[in-house]
């Protein structure tokens, strides 16, 4: 019998990915001592972790989310000491926003300055085509909602303020619309330019 530490040095299969298979049900320890909990494998179940092993390197039961996570943990190996891997509780993996991610985080972020105008006795709408622009300029796989923000800010709030200065009174109902790549502003019905 062996302990799951030294299954993995002769397995090359993870200490992690063995309780995982262990959760799933693919190799479960031949004994789990009650007392203190620890792993045992048998000799003969090397073989099925060697075939999980090569399955797995040919791509076989992984879900893309579960591929990155495998090629981060084995960059996280490779660059860290294991000394200071065992000391980290949780590694926590995010996945690459989506465009439907992006028009949930642009739809609250124009409600943050819907909730920032209330304040100030203003009411915000827009339209479903402001959501399609924000989107459209603002996505970004590699760096997630940060664009999105400066694009609201940039594109959606200078409108508005720049509106309003050009208005030259207090503002109430203010509504936004995107029209050929640019945003509109409406104040009390009537379109307002700068």
């Amino acid at each position: 019998m062996l302990k799951i530490g030294e299954f993995s040095k002769l397995s090359r299969v993870s200490v992690r990915m063995l309780r995982h298979y262990d959760e799933v049900g693919l190799l479960a320890p031949s004994e789990v001592d009650p007392m203190t909990g620890y792993r045992y494998y048998s000799e003969r179940q090397l073989i099925t972790a060697g075939r999980i092993a090569a399955l797995r390197a040919l791509g076989f039961g992984l879900s893309a989310d579960d591929q990155s996570r495998e090629r981060a943990q084995r960059a996280l190996n490779e660059f860290l000491r294991p000394e200071f891997l065992n000391r980290i509780d949780e590694i926590v993996y995010f996945n690459h926003l989506t465009e439907e991610n992006f028009r949930a985080i642009a739809a609250l972020m124009l409600g943050e300055v819907r909730t920032a105008m209330a304040e100030r006795g203003m009411t915000l709408h827009w339209t479903p085509a402001v959501i399609d622009y924000l989107v459209r300029k603002g996505y970004s796989e590699t760096y997630g909602a940060r664009n999105l923000r400066r694009t609201i800010q940039r594109d959606v709030e200078d409108a508005i303020a720049t509106a309003i200065v050009a208005q030259r009174r207090a503002a109430g109902d203010i509504g936004i619309d995107a029209q050929d790549d640019h945003i509109t502003v409406t104040i009390d019905g009537k379109e307002v330019t700068a």
